[in-house]
């Protein structure tokens, strides 16, 4: 419920039916935008060139059993050859000898994540190569291996970002930028998975750069409104790098910490001085590379 520039209530579908949440700022962390688009926040989606997406991924894991044991077949599981068969056309995969743990990231599933259509039908596609893969991996590398453990949904890397007082870039990352209002760092790299659903992922390492926190603010829309996560305003190539969860954890942090001094001090969110910020998230740990 937007009015004379302002957020002053979300509505959300609960346990109890339909729920109105008010506050004086609005933190919104879900990843999808969904707030900022319906309160009129200007957004994009996908990289610049068709507005794909990065693919989707199940993740699974297979366990050592410590013999040779019958791999699981089922009907509709795909059946893959050859590596060059497989979603991402690769091998990827973490292997813990202690436990003989094989955590598997090798599904793909081209559409948007935001779409419930197509996340639907990206579940439902993701399990069938999920089956199809784990049954590759026990033929051709891994005949001690059983199917453990398949996640509780698809992960979704990329859906909307805000149009923000400032956006990300590619360069900025290269260049490992500095910002007077950086509220995270990362260097992880830029990890682009082909939006096609395809084999192909660009990989770029990266020294430790700044996210700013301009980032986080809609350059239109309600000014009580701040993002977190991966909707923050950035191009497709720089969410690639962003994304991550410990960085998304960060964002949380810095955006919950301008919430309350803006609140505090009865001032704009845009009006949140970097100083006092660092020093909030400095009171809880923060330190920044410099």
């Amino acid at each position: 419920i937007v009015a004379h520039g302002q957020l002053h209530a979300v509505v959300a579908n609960t346990l109890e039916g339909l729920r109105a949440f008010t506050g004086k700022i609005v933190v919104y962390a879900t990843g999808d935008a969904r707030v900022a688009r319906d309160a009129g926040v200007s957004c994009r989606i996908g990289r610049e060139s068709d507005g794909l997406t990065q693919p989707m991924t199940l993740m699974f894991q297979m366990q050592n059993t410590g013999k040779p044991v019958t791999p699981l077949r089922a009907d509709n599981a795909y059946r893959y050859e050859n590596v060059e068969e497989l979603p991402q056309a690769r091998l990827l995969h973490w292997e813990d000898n202690a436990t003989g743990t094989l955590l598997v990231n090798m599904t793909r599933v081209r559409g948007n994540g935001a779409d419930v259509r197509e996340r639907s039908t990206a579940e439902r596609e993701s399990l069938k190569q999920a089956l199809g893969v784990a049954e590759f991996l026990h033929r051709t590398s891994h005949p001690n291996y059983i199917l453990s453990h398949v996640g509780p949904q698809i992960g979704v890397r990329e859906t909307y970002q805000i149009d923000g007082l400032y956006t990300l870039t590619e360069e900025d990352l290269i260049a490992a930028r500095r910002f007077d209002d950086v509220v995270a760092q990362t260097s992880y790299g830029i990890d682009v998975h082909n939006p096609a659903g395809t084999g192909g992922t660009h990989q770029k390492e990266l020294r430790t750069y700044d996210i700013p926190y301009r980032t986080l603010l809609p350059r239109t829309g309600p000014d009580n409104l701040i993002v977190a996560g991966r909707s923050l305003s950035a191009t497709h190539v720089a969410m690639s790098s962003v994304r991550v969860q410990p960085t998304c954890m960060a964002l949380g942090q810095a955006a919950g910490c301008a919430a309350a001094i803006a609140i505090g001090s009865k001032t704009n969110l845009r009006e949140v001085p970097p100083a006092s910020l660092h020093a909030r998230l400095s009171q809880q740990g923060v330190r920044f590379a410099r």
